[in-house]
C-alpha cells in the first residue's frame, strides 16, 4: 500500500509542480494595480433561480445574527416589507427610486418578470437573505467542460463587481476549485491567489477533504469589491475524462459547501447544485466613515438603545447594533426594545412599592423632626431648670452670707 502511494505521488508530482509554476506565472502577470480595473468584458451567465432549499442552510452552517427584523416597525411608513419570501428591513427598502431605503444604494428591486414570482435583486443578482451585518446572494461558477478527446465544449466565466455599493465580499467565503486536471486563480484589488486541484485516479479522492486532490480552497481578505477567476488545465481532462469531464471554480460561503468526492467530480449538474445551495456572502455597511465621524452628523443612523459598530472591512462605514438585553431594528421607529419587558402588574407593584417606600421615608423624617423638637424642648427646659436651680442656690448662698454678716455685727460670731 505504501509502495503504491509513493508511485502515485511520484507520478503526480511533476504535474503538481507544473501547475504551481503555471499558477505562479499567471498570478504574477495579473496582479491588479491600485486601480478599479473592471473584470473581463465577457458577459457572465445570468443567475438561475434558486431551488426551494436555497434559503435552508445545512446543519453545519452558522446562523447569521438577526434582530433588525424583530421589531414592530421594520420599514418606513407606506413601504412594503416583503418581496417573495424575503423580509426586507430598513435601512434596506423595496423599490428602485421609492425612497424606502436609507439611500438609493440600499434599495432592492422586487422583480416579477425574471422568475415569474416576486424576487429580490440588486442589479441582476438575486438576494437570498439579509441579516444584521451580511447579505447572501446568488452565485456564479466558472465552468470548463471537455470532450473525451480534450476539446473544450463549455466555458462559463465567473466574475462580479460591487462598485460603489455598500457591499464587499465577506471573509466567510472561500475560493474553491473542483476538478482533477485544473488550477484556478482569483484576482481582486491588490489581491491574487490560486491553487491546483489534481488527481489521476478515483482512489486519490476523499469525500469531505478539500486539500488539493480533486478539490482545493483558499481564504480571501476582507474588503474585496470585485473578483475575477481564471482557470487553467494541462491536458484538458483527457486522462481523467471518464470520471471528471469538467473543472469548476467559484467563490462561496465556506460553511455551505462540503466536497462530495467522486460524486461532485462526475456530477453533470454540479454547477447548478452550487448555485442552488452555496450563496456568496456580502458584508454591508453604512457610508464610508467611522462611528466617531458619523455621530457628529445629522444623518447618524443609530437610534435608541443601540450602539455604533465600525466596519472591519478596511473600507470604512458603520452599522448599528442593539445594546445587550435589547432587540429590534436600531435604524427605525423607536429603535431597540427590551428583550423581556416588565408586565404591567410588575410595573404597578413597583410603583406601589416605590410609594410605600416614600411614605416610610416621609414618616421617618417626620418622626426625626418631632424627636428633634422634643430634644430641643427638653434641652431648653433643662437649661431653664438649671438656671432656676442656679438662681435658687445663689439665693441661698446670698441669704447665708447676709445671716453671717448680721451675726458678726451682733457679736455672735
Amino acid at each position: 500500500m505504501q509502495l503504491r502511494q509513493v508511485a502515485l505521488l511520484s507520478c503526480e508530482l511533476p504535474f503538481f509542480i507544473s501547475f504551481v509554476l503555471i499558477l505562479t506565472l499567471a498570478t504574477s502577470q495579473i496582479i491588479p494595480t491600485n486601480t478599479t480595473s473592471p473584470p473581463p468584458t465577457t458577459t457572465p451567465p445570468p443567475p438561475l433561480p434558486p431551488s426551494t432549499n436555497t434559503t435552508s442552510p445545512p446543519t453545519n452552517a452558522t446562523a447569521p445574527t438577526r434582530t433588525i427584523t424583530k421589531a414592530a416597525t421594520i420599514t418606513k411608513p407606506g413601504c412594503p416589507k416583503q418581496c417573495g419570501n424575503l423580509t426586507v428591513p430598513y435601512p434596506f427598502g423595496i423599490g428602485l427610486g421609492s425612497g424606502c431605503g436609507l439611500n438609493p444604494t440600499f434599495e432592492i428591486n422586487c422583480d416579477s418578470n425574471t422568475t415569474g414570482t416576486p424576487t429580490p435583486f440588486i442589479g441582476n443578482i438575486q438576494i437570498y437573505d439579509i441579516s444584521d451585518a451580511e447579505m447572501r446572494i446568488s452565485n456564479f461558477i466558472n465552468t470548463k467542460c471537455y470532450s473525451q478527446t480534450g476539446v473544450l465544449i463549455q466555458d462559463y466565466p465567473a466574475w462580479m463587481v460591487l462598485g460603489s455599493s455598500p457591499y464587499s465580499f465577506s471573509s466567510l467565503n472561500r475560493f474553491t476549485v473542483v476538478g482533477c486536471d485544473d488550477g484556478a486563480v482569483m484576482t481582486g484589488r491588490n489581491f491574487a491567489n490560486g491553487c491546483p486541484a489534481l488527481c489521476s485516479s478515483t482512489s486519490d479522492v476523499t469525500k469531505g477533504k478539500c486539500m488539493g486532490f480533486g478539490c482545493c480552497q483558499l481564504t480571501i481578505p476582507k474588503g474585496l469589491k470585485y473578483f475575477n477567476t481564471s482557470m487553467l488545465t494541462t491536458r484538458n481532462h483527457s486522462l481523467v475524462w471518464s470520471f471528471n469531464p469538467c473543472g469548476y471554480s467559484f467563490l462561496g460561503e465556506a460553511s455551505r459547501f462540503e466536497f462530495g468526492g467522486l460524486e461532485d467530480l462526475s456530477d453533470a449538474n454540479f454547477a447548478k447544485k452550487i448555485r442552488d445551495n452555496v450563496p456568496i456572502v456580502l458584508d454591508w455597511a453604512i457610508d464610508n466613515i467611522t462611528c466617531i465621524e458619523a455621530q457628529k452628523r445629522n444623518d447618524y443612523a443609530c437610534l435608541n438603545n443601540s450602539q455604533c459598530v465600525d466596519s472591519d472591512t478596511g473600507l470604512g462605514g458603520y452599522r448599528c447594533s442593539c445594546n445587550s438585553g435589547y432587540e429590534g431594528n436600531p435604524y427605525i421607529g423607536s429603535g431597540c426594545q427590551e428583550l423581556y419587558p416588565k408586565k404591567e402588574e410588575e410595573q404597578q407593584g413597583e410603583k406601589v412599592d416605590e410609594n410605600s417606600a416614600k411614605e416610610v421615608d416621609n414618616k421617618q423624617e417626620e418622626t426625626h423632626e418631632k424627636n428633634k423638637k422634643v430634644e430641643e424642648m427638653n434641652a431648653k427646659g433643662k437649661k431653664e431648670e438649671e438656671f432656676k436651680l442656679q438662681r435658687h442656690i445663689s439665693g441661698e448662698i446670698e441669704e447665708t452670707i447676709i445671716m453671717r454678716e448680721g451675726r458678726k455685727q451682733d457679736g455672735i460670731e
